[in-house]
């Protein structure tokens, strides 16, 4: 192995390890750098564009945690996979979990409706997510060895391509998607309404307009943030009443 390839494997450690965060200073960097776009009646079309962008990312996550084996697809700061993922989603492409924070992303992004900073944060983004992949990947094929590489040369590493659809080997488990995403769902919402209110606060100097709408916005964030955490504290209850 090189020591290009060793620099850029340890470097996408370095990225793995702090993955949940690391896009958040870049997207401080836009707020502070370029200004929200506003284009009229258009905004609400925008903005609903952006939710549904969003939603499909988090849909993606859910569906890719939810039918992913035991001990994969985990939230630890280091890289474990007791198995390997290659039907259902990931038989389409090869890391949805990224191509979903991808989405995720670019929703929020889409939402400030300023070009020039969505075009700079998909260049981040790709950046830091290639970083990370590159190291994934050589766990992997050290871990698995020619399974992989196969999987590798029969699978796109982040474009997806639906005719390679198998369906999935294991049943959905609602109870590890909500384990593993609740905080990906409300965070990813959380953001997408300080994304409108900082957006209406900038585009209206100071004064924040459809304060209704966002106070419903906010209220139903909450309700789901509160229906999450009861269902999380149930699946806890159950899986500790299994094991013992």
């Amino acid at each position: 192995m090189s020591s290009k390839t060793n620099w850029n494997i340890k470097l996408g450690n370095f990225f793995f390890k702090y993955r949940a965060i690391s896009p958040l200073p870049f997207i401080v960097i836009l707020f502070l750098c370029f200004r929200p776009g506003s284009f009229g009646a258009r905004d609400t079309i925008i903005h609903l564009a952006g939710l549904a962008v969003v939603l499909v990312g988090i849909i993606l996550r859910a569906l890719a945690v939810g039918y992913a084996r035991t001990g994969t697809s985990g939230r630890e700061n280091f890289l474990r996979a007791e198995n390997l993922n290659t039907d259902g989603v990931y038989s389409v492409v090869r890391n949805p979990l990224y191509v979903g924070n991808f989405i995720i992303y670019n929703g929020l992004v889409i939402t400030y409706a300023n070009p020039w900073a969505l075009l700079l944060f998909n260049l981040y983004l790709v950046g830091l997510y290639t970083f990370i992949i590159l190291a994934e990947e050589d766990y992997l094929k050290r871990t698995y060895g020619v399974a992989y590489e196969e999987y590798m040369a029969g699978t796109p590493r982040v474009i997806p391509n639906f005719r390679l659809y198998r369906a999935p080997s294991v049943p959905f488990s609602f109870r590890k998607m909500i384990f593993k995403e609740k905080n990906t769902m409300f965070y990813s919402l959380t953001f997408y309404l300080v994304f409108l209110i900082y957006k209406e606060y900038l585009t209206h100097n100071g004064i924040i307009e459809k304060t209704s709408l966002l106070v419903y916005l906010a209220l139903a964030l909450f309700a789901l943030n509160v229906i999450l955490i009861i269902l999380k504290k149930r699946f806890l209850k159950e899986s500790a009443e299994e094991n013992s």
